[in-house]
């Protein structure tokens, strides 16, 4: 890989909704490097001039490797998050692309020891979750983290739940 040329998982999401625009089958090549190739979940984020343009991702493989994964998020989120239009094929070119490798959550009991600069969070009330993911501008707090994922799932302030974190591996 050169120093110019994006990293292989940003060019795959980027080549996933290329196709989606195109209306042309998407396949993931075959001579990915085999680290691709372990199943892994995913977020992927879409900015525009700095701005969320969307982001979908997945806490555990829902297709089993990272390469698809990412492929699969990258057109949810150009394609199907609830808060924005479509991309259109004027943006394309517009777009920047994030990639987070998510790590497996794990049960926590003390969120207030969590640091989310560097902690995810997952806040869960039956089949209710809200996911954060770390080090995002102004959410300073963990207390903030649990505001946020409670609003995102709908989460009343004085309903029980079950806290898990996660770490990422940022692609840019």
């Amino acid at each position: 890989m050169s120093e110019n040329a994006p990293h292989p998982l940003i060019e795959l999401a980027r080549q996933s909704i290329i196709s989606k625009i195109q209306g042309t089958e998407f396949v993931v090549p075959p001579n990915l490097d085999s680290e691709f190739e372990t199943p892994s979940g995913v977020f992927v984020t879409l900015k525009k001039a700095g701005r969320l343009r969307g982001c979908i991702g997945s806490l555990t493989p829902k297709t089993g490797t990272l390469a698809r994964e990412v492929a699969h998020n990258a057109r949810l989120a150009a394609f199907k998050d609830p808060r924005f239009d479509s991309v259109s094929r004027e943006e394309l070119d517009q777009l920047s692309i994030q990639i987070e490798v998510v790590t497996p959550p794990v049960p926590v009991e003390n969120p207030g020891e969590l640091d989310p600069a560097v902690d995810g969070l997952v806040v869960k009330c039956g089949k209710k979750q809200g996911v954060l993911l770390p080090g995002l501008e102004g959410v300073n707090t963990v207390d903030q983290q649990i505001a946020i994922c409670r609003e995102k799932a709908n989460i009343g302030k004085n309903e029980p739940v079950r806290y898990s974190t996660f770490r990422v591996r940022h692609i840019t």
